[in-house]
């Protein structure tokens, strides 16, 4: 530590000189988002390319004045003039028919994206997921320390009707159902997209909608962190930069004791036996071809090892877990005057060794191995109509002491329209067909409206079906498993009203509401517990959202109210808290910035009793962070601090599991671009 206040002291004291990076979105004349568009900053030669919903962040020592060129085959090509905006809106005319003149907007912050994406600020570097709470009715549950699981709900639901991807792989563990995101390294995700009707796109287990994880594009540098618990953690990445490709290699470790004193029936109780390692590389490579090919490939690999410490009433004081995860994809994608197809390969495997000598059996293994074939396309047809189209094959493959050995293959096809005869008014209809030889076939349907009356408002109405499969453990766990459980089934409608009353002012309600049937239950049985599709919940979730910026503050909010009833009992929905909620004030200097979060969550259900429900108590989190950067070497370098459940509020997120009181993370970051 002493060799960490060292460096920051000599930090300090030299001269700033800070230059950002740049992101925004491509669009058509027609307001719909364009794909795969080549930005290039021309100082310096590097480039991203836009995503599929025209999404772009250029990872660059930009500075006012400077030019990027944004290109696109079958559009004409701009050059734009870098004004002090960090965040630009880009629309791209087409080469063949004469239209308006591009617009390109700067702002200071994407706004008009706040309900459905939020990017980790640099003053929340530090910050383990706690960023993302910024989207409303989304969820982190975890249990208790680093070492423990940590999966994601959204809007009161479970983890398992939330599809959770990185980079567009499926990170669905086929036994379980649900994603591990500890399994996924800290400084490698930096955005987040949600979409709440993902059914159509995902098939099973897409009931609530997707989070997809996002690999912000970054340069070469190395990281060194330390703080509380014995934390630990290494980072390094290499960025080769070249006119037509883009390569990175990273690596890194981090580790925790974990061991943290708790109150539990007004006693203090140190929880041990909760440390954490992990170790991961990664790879990625992105090549541009006459701006019409494009070809991206991303390799990730982590391994896990953990302390796993119980129930603070039931500890497991010797039991541990190994675990590694593998993904790796696939991307090829030809961009056409009128739309795109794109080729993917993706392969995801996961291993989980557990070991406890206090049970029988005393250890158990889990393998398993999933692989896609997908090929989508989007076209548009005159200047009305526009086709989405999507066929996929999936094998998961299991092999697991308690549930055996099975496989899966599932074939499934999509298809879409989006009908947009006015600027201000598009519909959108579309269906998707799921099948598995000898289990099932699952037809699920979806229709979006998009009513923009003015500029500054849009309303978007969408309603579906959703289906989520049986998992392999839900079938086939040995002794318990239920082969004739059917699919769980859902129909669900959303509205959401966006207002933009001023730039940097935005305003969102939302309101969802799902009817689900056949939802899998464990029940008590003779003599053990079998899974049955008994439950029917119905849940309304209504969320409020406002963001602003006012010089160099900017400020977020949300909250939301979720009503979820089981309808086969007429009882409030366990582990889903009604009253929810995120605040946070963020610094965005020219030299510093700094953020301060206050994250709530109301009582939840998490045991049913007589004569009265058993509650988690609800509870507040305040965290501080900080964020520092200089020249350092003709490069930067840059200081992070993150001071975490600043009150020391003793809480839980799942009975039994306390979570750490107040700790403190700081960093080290040097870029050598």
């Amino acid at each position: 530590m002493s060799k960490l206040f060292t460096l920051i002291v000599v930090a300090v004291i030299i001269p700033l000189q800070l230059s950002g990076d740049i992101s925004g979105r491509t669009y058509s004349t027609n307001n719909q988002p364009l794909p795969f568009v080549a930005i290039i900053h021309q100082a310096t030669g590097q480039w991203c390319i836009s995503d599929e919903n025209g999404n772009f962040y250029l990872h660059c020592n930009t500075a006012q004045g400077d030019t990027i060129s944004v290109s696109r085959f079958g559009y004409l090509k701009k050059q734009i003039v870098l004004t002090e905006s960090a965040y630009y809106t880009i629309h791209l005319q087409s080469d063949n028919i004469q239209l308006a003149d591009i617009i390109v907007e700067g702002k200071t912050n994407p706004l008009e994206e706040a309900t459905a994406t939020v990017t980790r600020s640099a003053a929340n570097r530090l910050s383990t997921h706690n960023w993302m709470k910024e989207i409303p009715g989304l969820s982190i549950r975890s249990y208790g320390s680093a070492a423990s699981n940590l999966t994601i709900t959204l809007n009161g639901g479970s983890a398992v009707h939330t599809k959770v991807l990185l980079e567009g792989v499926d990170l669905t563990n086929p036994i379980v159902g649900q994603s591990d995101i500890s399994q996924i390294p800290l400084l490698l995700v930096n955005k987040i997209t949600v979409d709440n009707s993902a059914g159509i796109l995902h098939g099973s287990g897409a009931i609530d909608g997707s989070v997809n994880l996002k690999v912000k594009p970054t340069g070469s540098y190395i990281s060194y962190a330390a703080g509380s618990f014995g934390y630990q953690s290494f980072d390094f990445n290499w960025k080769k930069h070249r006119k037509n490709y883009s390569f990175d290699i990273g690596a890194g470790t981090f580790s925790e004791e974990g061991n943290f004193d708790s109150t539990w029936r007004d006693q203090v109780i140190t929880r041990e036996n909760n440390a954490m390692q992990q170790k991961y590389i990664f790879t990625r490579l992105e090549s541009m071809l006459q701006q019409k090919y494009v070809v991206n490939a991303y390799y990730l690999n982590t391994w896990q090892d953990r302390e796993l410490a119980g129930q603070i009433y039931s500890p497991t004081p010797d039991a541990t877990s190994e675990d590694e995860l593998r993904l790796v994809a696939l991307n090829l994608i030809s961009a056409t005057s009128f739309g795109y197809v794109r080729g993917r390969i993706n392969h995801r495997y996961n291993s989980l060794y557990y070991y406890n000598p206090w049970t029988t059996p005393q250890n158990s293994d889990h393998f398993t191995e999933s692989n896609q074939i997908q090929v989508d396309s989007r076209l548009r047809f005159g200047r009305y109509w526009e086709i989405f189209i999507n066929t996929e094959i999936a094998l998961d493959r299991i092999n697991s002491t308690d549930a055996g050995e099975h496989d899966r293959t599932t074939y499934a096809t999509a298809l879409g329209f989006n009908y947009q005869p006015l600027e201000w008014l598009s519909l959108a209809p579309a269906v998707r067909y799921d099948h598995s030889l000898d289990l099932y076939g699952e037809t699920t349907y979806d229709l979006s409206l998009l009513i923009q009356p003015f500029k500054s408002m849009s309303v978007i109405y969408s309603g579906g079906t959703a289906f989520r499969y049986p998992t392999f453990s839900d079938m086939y766990w040995t002794y318990v498993g239920n082969p004739d459980l059917e699919a769980e089934h859902t129909s669900r409608h959303s509205l959401t009203l966006k207002y933009n009353p001023l730039p940097n002012y935005y305003f969102a309600l939302l309101i969802n509401d799902t009817n689900s049937k056949n939802l899998i239950k464990w029940q008590p049985g003779n003599p053990y517990w079998r899974p049955v599709n008994l439950a029917k919940v119905h849940r309304t979730a209504v969320s409020l959202q406002a963001k602003t910026i006012i010089g160099s503050w900017y400020v977020s909010s949300n909250y939301t109210f979720v009503s979820a009833m089981n309808l086969a009992t007429d009882r409030a929905v366990r582990y889903s808290p009604k009253h929810s909620g995120n605040a946070s004030l963020n610094y965005l200097g020219e030299h510093i910035k700094t953020g301060l979060q206050l994250r709530f969550t109301g009582k939840q259900i998490y045991i049913y009793d007589y004569p009265e429900d058993k509650y988690i108590e609800p509870y507040a989190i305040l965290s501080f962070s900080l964020h520092c950067k200089w020249e350092f070497l003709s490069h930067n370098l840059s200081f992070d601090a993150l001071i975490d459940n600043l009150l020391d509020t003793d809480y839980m997120n799942v009975y039994g599991y306390p979570e750490p009181g107040i700790n403190f993370r700081l960093a080290l970051t040097y870029d050598f671009n």
